[in-house]
């Protein structure tokens, strides 16, 4: 289960729907040989399963992102949420550059807008090439000066997922500008 307010996951979506159309039924509006009323056909249409799973896998990328902007103002390094959408190395490097900032005394303000693809999918990792557009400044609190700005132009990652207690969770994330040729 995610932060409260977080955005459903493609797969909590589609269980909500399949429930939802369980739910649903026959009303006995019509008797039998009643010609005014007719059933509509049934339709069904069918996700394809690695498309859910791929969706899975970006949704979990892209809220590591959200997760960290958020816990960089102020810079929340021991945020509990962090390990949501990220653990191992991953966890690691966020946690160590939240504690530079608050050492440097700035925060994290802006916004990463990710242009993510599943290169690789197991039944348990995932690896996702990102030519993001970073967004994202250092900014100096008591003055709203910025200590560090951004440059406009996309930025190519590489990211290991890795299914974790039931949800995706990312392990490495690697600066890979080829990404983005």
């Amino acid at each position: 289960m995610g932060k409260p307010g977080a955005p459903l996951t493609l797969a909590a979506l589609t269980a909500l729907a399949v429930m939802l159309t369980a739910c649903g039924g026959d009303d006995g509006g019509g008797a039998a040989g009643d010609s005014t009323t007719s059933a509509a056909p049934e339709t069904t249409t069918t996700e394809d399963p690695r498309k859910a799973l791929e969706g899975e896998v970006v949704a979990a990328y892209e809220a590591s992102w959200t997760d960290f902007i958020e816990a960089g103002d102020p810079p929340s390094p021991d945020a509990e949420f962090l390990g949501d959408h990220m653990s191992g190395d991953a966890l690691k490097v966020t946690r160590d550059a939240l504690r530079r900032y608050e050492a440097e005394g700035v925060v994290l303000r802006g916004t990463f807008e990710v242009d993510a693809m599943v290169r690789e999918l197991g039944d348990d990792r995932a690896v996702v090439d990102d030519c993001g557009l970073d967004l994202l400044e250092l900014v100096i609190p008591s003055s709203g000066a910025v200590a560090e700005g951004h440059d406009d132009q996309r930025d190519g990652f590489v990211a290991e997922l890795t299914l974790d207690g039931g949800s995706w969770k990312v392990i490495t994330l690697t600066d890979e500008d080829e990404v983005c040729a």
